[in-house]
């Protein structure tokens, strides 16, 4: 059990450190503008993304939906942190800090509910 846990938490960060450069990189592209067209690719890799660790269900010793539900958070928090320090770094009048929360907040947000449905509603 304990096991489990451990590579769980093992592939649940290294994924969300994965998930955070991607989705950083895309958002920085596109200068965190959520009303791009350019945003919605965002989205679909934010959404995809944690469907990766779907090939590690074959293991016995990892439970995917912790691994999953981890890197998203891990992911979240990262860009969170990632903002407080744009936050700082730039001019008083661009609220670069709500930009970043808001495309932050849509993008982990809509990547979650596929995850937690499958939970709810698995068999």
């Amino acid at each position: 059990m304990q096991n489990k846990l451990m590579g769980s938490v093992f592939f649940g960060i290294l994924g969300g450190l994965l998930m955070s450069i991607v989705l950083l990189y895309m958002l920085v592209g596109i200068g965190f503008v959520y009303s791009d067209m350019m945003f919605i690719l965002c989205v679909i890799c934010g959404i995809s993304l944690p469907w990766c660790l779907m090939v590690l269900n074959k293991y016995e010793w990892i439970n995917v939906w912790v691994s999953q539900v981890l890197m998203v958070v891990i992911s979240f928090v990262i860009i969170l942190i990632y903002g407080i320090f744009m936050q700082s770094s730039v001019d008083v009048d661009v609220n670069m800090f709500k930009l970043i929360m808001i495309c932050d907040g849509l993008i982990h947000g809509l990547s979650l509910l596929p995850i937690l449905m499958r939970r709810l509603f698995k068999k």
